[in-house]
Formats: C-alpha cells, sequence, structure tokens
C-alpha cells in the first residue's frame, strides 16, 4: 500500500492537511498522519479483508475498517 492509493481510498472526507502533513479523521477525536498509517499497515491492501488480518490490527481499529467497509470507502 501507498500514501497515495489511502488518500484516494479515503478522499476529502476523510484527509486534512495540517502543515506539512496529511492526517486521517478516524472520528472526532482521533487523527492518524497518512505516513504513520501506511507504516503500520503498510503490507496489507486497501481492502477490509486485508486489513482485518493485518498484525497491526487491534480490535479499535479493526471497528474503524468495519466502518470503513460498511460506508463503501474500503471494498471486502
Amino acid at each position: 500500500m501507498i500514501k497515495g492509493t489511502v488518500m484516494e481510498k479515503l478522499g476529502q472526507d476523510y484527509l486534512e492537511k495540517r502543515n506539512e502533513e496529511t492526517f486521517i479523521r478516524v472520528d472526532d477525536t482521533l487523527a492518524i498522519t497518512v505516513s504513520t498509517f501506511v507504516s503500520m499497515f503498510g503490507d496489507s491492501e486497501m481492502t477490509y479483508s486485508s486489513l482485518a488480518v493485518n498484525e497491526n490490527t487491534t480490535d479499535a481499529w479493526l471497528e474503524i475498517f468495519k466502518r470503513w467497509n460498511e460506508e463503501g470507502i474500503l471494498p471486502d
């Protein structure tokens, strides 16, 4: 997974530019840089089934990925 793929999948609804970094707005109180997301999940495809089994996927991330899947952001 590359940074551009993440930004394309999530779109402007989930991305926020702060200074020189682009952040993913996970929810109203949590954001992560796209670079950090890619370093955590970069060996996965940007799909629910791939991210769900990534070794870095916690229960909290799994819930986020489920939500993104239900919203049509992540394909199965």
